[in-house]
C-alpha cells in the first residue's frame, strides 16, 4: 500500500484541530472564569443591595408603626371622643336626649347633684347606652401601645370597682331601711 498524501495529511490535520480544539477548550475555560467570576461579582453586589433595600424596608415599618401609633394616640385624644366629665376616652358612653356623651359612671355621679345635662343644663329625660362608640374606642385601644391599655384597663377596673362597692352600700341601706321599718311597724303592733 502506498501512502498517498492525503493520507499523510489527514492525521497532520487531526493532530492540528486538537490543538485548536485544546487552544479553544483552555481560551473558553479562561472565558468562562471571568464570565463566572463577573457573575459572582453581580451576584454580591445584589445580594449587598437586598440586605440595604431589607433593612431600609425595617426602618420604614418601624417608622410606620410609630406613626400608626401616634395617629390612634391623637385619635383618642381628639374632643369628640373623650367624656367631658373625666377628659379620658369614654368607658360604657351613655348618650343623653340632649345629643351630649358621657361616660355612664361620670353622669351617675353628675345625677346625684341634679338631673340636668352638665354640658348645657338641659333636663335630662332619657340616657341610652351608645355601643357604636364603645366599639369604636375598645377598636382604637387594641392598637394602642401597651401602657396606655393597661392604664385603660385600671381605669376600667378602679370604676367597676367603685361602682360594685356604691351598689353594695346601697343594698345594705336599703336593707337597712327595710329593716328599720319592719323593726318599727311590729313595735306599733
Amino acid at each position: 500500500m502506498e501512502l498517498t498524501t492525503a493520507d499523510i495529511r489527514y492525521p497532520l490535520l487531526q493532530r492540528e484541530s486538537l490543538k485548536s480544539k485544546k487552544k479553544m477548550l483552555i481560551l473558553s475555560k479562561e472565558s468562562l472564569k471571568s464570565r463566572n467570576k463577573r457573575l459572582n461579582n453581580k451576584i454580591s453586589m445584589h445580594l449587598k443591595l437586598s440586605k440595604i433595600l431589607t433593612k431600609s424596608l425595617d426602618d420604614m415599618k418601624d417608622k410606620n408603626a410609630k406613626l400608626t401609633e401616634k395617629f390612634n394616640v391623637a385619635l383618642l385624644e381628639d374632643k369628640d371622643y373623650q367624656c367631658p366629665v373625666c377628659h379620658e376616652p369614654f368607658i360604657e358612653p351613655a348618650l343623653l336626649n340632649c345629643s351630649h356623651m358621657f361616660c355612664t359612671w361620670c353622669l351617675e355621679n353628675c345625677l346625684k347633684e341634679n338631673n340636668h345635662c352638665p354640658l348645657c343644663r338641659v333636663p335630662m329625660t332619657h340616657a341610652v347606652h351608645c355601643l357604636s362608640m364603645k366599639n369604636f374606642i375598645e377598636k382604637r385601644m387594641e392598637l394602642m401601645p401597651a401602657t396606655i391599655r393597661l392604664e385603660r384597663k385600671n381605669l376600667e377596673e378602679g370604676r367597676r370597682a367603685k361602682h360594685i362597692f356604691k351598689q353594695s352600700q346601697e343594698e345594705i341601706f336599703q336593707l337597712y331601711l327595710r329593716y328599720s321599718s319592719d323593726a318599727s311597724q311590729s313595735s306599733n303592733n
